[in-house]
């Protein structure tokens, strides 16, 4: 005989919700863990592979067989790359010039004024103070010697004295003590048309121009 009190069958109460077994928090924390480091080695080898191949490629190996041993060792190439420039040196032209005939002027150097053809101008000087102490051949101008930078000049120096050389052409010198070969330079004695020389005093250039 059934109790009445009992309920039939697998009846539940509906007003109490069903219960889903819990997650743990730890659980899933070890599992994202072990996802992330899949990852990280993934990518490590992923990385990894095209260094060696770059190292591999770039340091060449030599193997050198040596009765029951063999030796493997780098191979190393050095290459060096140097730049000549040819000077054609100019030839002297005429007799030597009086060094009192080459006053320092401001269109030019004695009878050698400024736009007269290179190989006549170097040529007079040659023929008058000897081989220069410099030749820089045909260079591309940095400021130096009175040019504007990127021209393409060429300067030749005898001690203190440098002409410049532009397009063919004399363009311009330059006197400077700190070029050197001064001692000796017969250079060093020329004058401008008042007489002052390099080199002279204070006292001297305001005795002159006084």
């Amino acid at each position: 005989m059934t109790d009445p009190r009992q309920p039939h069958g697998d009846v539940r109460n509906p007003r109490i919700p069903s219960r889903s077994p819990d997650r743990s928090p730890m659980l899933v924390g070890l599992v994202l863990a072990i996802v992330l480091i899949a990852i990280s080695v993934g990518l490590f080898q992923l990385l990894r592979t095209p260094l060696e191949e770059s190292a591999s490629s770039t340091n060449p190996t030599t193997t050198v067989a040596s009765g029951d041993t063999t030796t493997t060792t780098p191979t190393t190439s050095t290459s060096t790359t140097s730049t000549t420039i040819v000077v054609d040196p100019f030839e002297a032209v005429g007799n030597p010039l009086d060094l009192s005939e080459l006053a320092l002027v401001a269109d030019g150097i004695g009878p050698i004024a400024f736009g007269t053809p290179e190989a006549v101008a170097a040529g007079q000087l040659v023929a008058t103070f000897g081989d220069p102490d410099e030749d820089t051949g045909d260079i591309i101008s940095t400021g130096e010697y009175g040019a504007c930078p990127g021209d393409g000049v060429r300067v030749i120096r005898w001690g203190p004295l440098a002409i410049v050389l532009r397009a063919g052409l004399f363009v311009g010198y330059r006197t400077d003590l700190t070029y050197g070969g001064v001692a000796d330079a017969p250079s060093t004695l020329l004058s401008t048309l008042s007489g002052l020389r390099l080199g002279d005093s204070i006292e001297r250039l305001e005795e002159i121009y006084s």
